[in-house]
């Protein structure tokens, strides 16, 4: 039987990996070292084989990050951990003002990857279960890219490292559950799986039944219920579609998502955080202005509802996209394709 593999512990060897390659790398969080590891136990077992190296910090986001870019700016390759993505509405101000300014002003490089759990779907209520993509993205010199069971965050460290700069790393509370993917493909009886991107990575779902009008444009964490979604359609009502996973937030493969998205009909582009200003709008935005998509294309945007994310499992559901949510959209926009 094939091992199977929990995309936490992907991340959790991800790290290991990269303190084995950095040396001089140290690790900076909220109750990161064991037994604890973190709030979701993503560093578990690392105190131990790096004991001088994994650091637990008082209860301040802005005085660690401060910390830590300080650090960083003094060439000691750091990796912070933020015990919630909710909890980086305390950093922006040296986040947006300080950190990404420097960069622009100065010969310095940062290694520096910031971690964050980021999202909903699993009961934490209102101030822990945001999705605030659209609030980080925003400063030339800060590289944002989420978390996909499809890509190995190893890789992606590497490049971040690699490429000298401010990185946050917004890993979606749900794909910490689910399984590996990222050496290689998984067969799918639905779809042909490409990874796709430059200089951090997308996802391409190409349904393997008929020509299809329609694609999915799903921010990250969104996949799962792009896929649910695509399979209720195709078993039930034989309707088959295309999914684009945006990894990348900053930078954006724009290139890349234009190339799939220009010969479809329908797009549903598909984020957990509002619509309303959302990371959708920009990519829908800047399609439109390039004249991507056709001007008869059947456009829908889905997301979360603007408005505070109860606790209540069945009333977060009413908030959250579910595939039920997107099976009648593109239901309805198929309908207006073959009526139209």
């Amino acid at each position: 039987m094939k091992n199977i593999k929990l995309f936490s512990k992907v991340i959790n060897t991800s790290i290991q990996q990269m303190l084995f390659d950095y040396p001089e790398m140290r690790i900076f969080g909220e109750d990161i070292k064991d037994p604890y590891g973190g709030a979701f136990g993503i560093t578990q077992g690392l105190t131990t084989q790096y004991p001088d190296r994994i650091f637990n910090t008082p209860i301040s986001e802005a005085g660690v990050f401060g910390f830590c870019f300080g650090m960083a700016s003094e060439g000691v390759p750091i990796m912070m951990e933020l015990m919630f993505g909710d909890f980086s509405l305390l950093i922006m101000d040296q986040l947006h003002n300080n950190a990404s300014k420097l960069a622009e002003f100065s010969e310095i490089k940062n290694n520096f990857i910031l971690r964050t759990p980021m999202g909903g779907y699993r009961g934490y209520g209102p101030t822990h279960s945001q999705s605030l993509h659209r609030f980080l993205v925003g400063s030339e010199n800060i590289d944002i890219v989420t978390s996909s069971n499809f890509i190995s965050p190893y890789f992606e460290y590497k490049k971040m490292f690699n490429r000298g700069r401010i990185s946050i790393y917004l890993e979606d509370k749900m794909t910490y559950l689910e399984i590996d993917a990222t050496e290689a493909l998984e067969s799918n009886d639905l779809f042909s799986i490409t990874r796709i991107g430059n200089p951090y990575l997308d996802v391409h779902f190409k349904s393997k039944f008929k020509s299809n009008s329609t694609l999915i444009v799903c921010v990250a964490s969104m996949l799962r219920i792009a896929i649910e979604a695509a399979n209720e359609l195709f078993i039930e009502s034989e309707i088959a579609v295309d999914i684009y996973q945006v990894n990348s937030l900053w930078p954006l493969n724009i290139s890349e998502i234009a190339s799939y998205a220009a010969s479809k009909e329908s797009i549903i582009f598909l984020e957990e955080g509002w619509v309303t200003y959302g990371i959708t709008s920009e990519i829908l935005a800047t399609l439109v202005e390039n004249k991507i998509i056709q001007s008869k294309a059947n456009i829908i945007r889905l997301g979360s509802e603007s408005t505070i994310i109860p606790a209540g499992k069945e009333l977060e559901n009413k908030i959250l996209p579910i595939a039920s949510k997107v099976v009648d959209a593109i239901r309805s926009s198929e309908s207006g394709i073959r009526n139209g």
